[in-house]
């Protein structure tokens, strides 16, 4: 009726906010689970209130950090993150969950931005998740994409280091990229 109306209360296991989380039916027989990425880009699978599988690396740090309260010496940490979306789709097997893997310019320096990323596809057979590249080669930082009739687009800004190498070539690349998949018939 025109008009915002309040719905039914989201319950989200703990830890979880309503940054970087999707439901998930799995194999299509209605027992949705929650998977979500936590502070540090690991993804953690939820069956209701309990966790049931952690990735075993992170797929990356997240660009938007927020202080809860004034920095304190006793509480440096206390912080939220805006972190990646995750996306469900429906396939032949029931449904999977697209997330961005980003990758360091350097490893060991997280916070100097992506070097290249990919997308990856995930499905939880019950006992173990098996993790699908997706699209590869993706280079730069991934600002966004969409799922729309089972195609996946990518947009991603190239960040310094690409802009460096480049530049050695005499390509001065700017603006974004935009990346397509065909996620074939469902």
């Amino acid at each position: 009726d025109n008009s915002y109306q309040t719905d039914k209360t989201l319950t989200l296991p703990a830890g979880v906010d309503i940054y970087g989380f999707t439901f998930v039916d799995w194999q299509n027989i209605g027992g949705q689970q929650v998977i979500a990425f936590d502070d540090k880009g690991y993804l953690n699978l939820y069956n209701k209130d309990q966790l049931i599988w952690k990735s075993r690396e992170s797929y990356g740090k997240f660009d938007i950090e927020f202080r809860k309260k004034a920095y304190s010496i006793v509480n440096p940490d206390d912080k939220w993150f805006v972190k990646g979306r995750l996306m469900t789709v429906d396939t032949g097997r029931g449904q999977e969950v697209l997330a961005i893997r980003k990758m360091p310019v350097v490893a060991q320096v997280p916070g100097l931005g992506s070097k290249k990323a990919e997308a990856a596809s995930l499905w939880w057979n019950g006992s173990t998740m098996e993790d699908t590249p997706v699209m590869s080669g993706i280079s730069g930082a991934v600002t966004d994409y969409l799922v729309y009739e089972n195609k996946l687009m990518i947009i991603a800004k190239p960040g310094l280091f690409m802009f460096i190498t480049k530049a050695f070539s005499g390509d001065f690349l700017r603006g974004s990229i935009l990346y397509y998949y065909n996620l074939g018939a469902k």
